[in-house]
């Protein structure tokens, strides 16, 4: 495990595991835009590793690393409960992310465009559930752990 005070190269590959004990993924190895970033049973597959690319003033592009796409939050949406997607990497704020040490080797991700945290909707152990972007509150559904 990686602690994001250490995720500082120019390129790292993780596997992202939520507080549940789940993975990033993109579901089916899906290499379309617009595909969900969705937490699921980590199983090492490709669709589970993610390139954090550090593009500098502390912030990441973090790349699905078998689609070369980019975690977005779609059309630079500001809200609460806004689904999180891959899209073509494009440079725009809502492709950034800055990887905050919490504390317990957990880091929170945290969107530049909107000051708002990646999440666990309500915290849930379920596969196939969508992250989101949701007011950051401290709690364990926006905790992370990196994986090397």
């Amino acid at each position: 495990m990686v602690s994001g005070a250490t995720v500082a190269s120019a390129a790292e590959v993780f596997q992202v595991v939520t507080g549940s004990d789940k993975c990033w993924d993109v579901p089916n190895g899906s290499k379309a835009n617009n595909a969900p970033i969705n937490q699921f049973q980590c199983d090492g597959s490709p669709e589970q590793k993610f390139v954090f690319r550090d593009i500098g003033g502390g912030f990441f592009n973090i790349v699905a690393a078998h689609s070369g796409l980019c975690v977005d939050v779609p059309n630079g949406q500001t809200g609460d409960n806004i689904p999180v997607n891959q899209f073509q990497c494009d440079g725009s704020p809502e492709q950034q992310f800055e990887v905050v040490y919490g504390g317990g080797d957990f880091v929170n991700i945290i969107a530049r465009h909107s000051g708002k945290c990646l999440d666990v909707p309500n915290g849930s152990a379920a596969d196939n559930l969508q992250l989101i972007q949701f007011a950051c509150d401290g709690s364990a559904a926006q905790r992370f752990y990196l994986y090397e």
